[in-house]
């Protein structure tokens, strides 16, 4: 039997399937990564199987990034985990109003891998990117 700890869960809901993968594989050595398409499905999918951390883009089909965090926000089972947007929306105060909604990160498209990883790593613990 291992003794090692579980690998993190992480859900992902991005409607653009390539970043998505780009974000599954770069995260897959300390992760499990989950993937949605869309608002309600990661919702859906976060409630039967609750994520250690979601990660969101703002442009979604259906339910945008920002509504999909306030119903987050909303459900006492997930309000307490962690929330980090990935985005190239990064207009008219976005970034503000992630913060206003309690994520601890906001990843900027394109980004380096290594920054993804950084601000992952730090959300878990619990510590908010600047």
């Amino acid at each position: 039997m291992s003794s090692a700890a579980p690998r993190p869960h992480l859900l992902y809901v991005e409607d653009n399937a390539a970043c998505g993968e780009l974000v599954r594989e770069a995260l897959a050595e300390g992760y499990n990564v989950q993937l949605a398409n869309d608002g309600f499905t990661g919702l859906d999918l976060a409630r039967e199987n609750p994520p250690d951390l979601l990660l969101v883009d703002l442009r979604l089909p259906t339910l945008s990034g920002f509504a999909l965090i306030e119903q987050w926000r909303r459900d006492e089972t997930l309000k307490p985990r962690p929330v980090v947007v990935i985005s190239a929306r990064v207009m008219g105060g976005e970034k503000d109003r992630a913060r206003e909604l309690g994520c601890l990160g906001f990843v900027e498209k394109p980004f380096s891998l290594e920054t993804l990883r950084g601000v992952v790593a730090r959300a878990l613990s619990g510590e908010r990117t600047p």
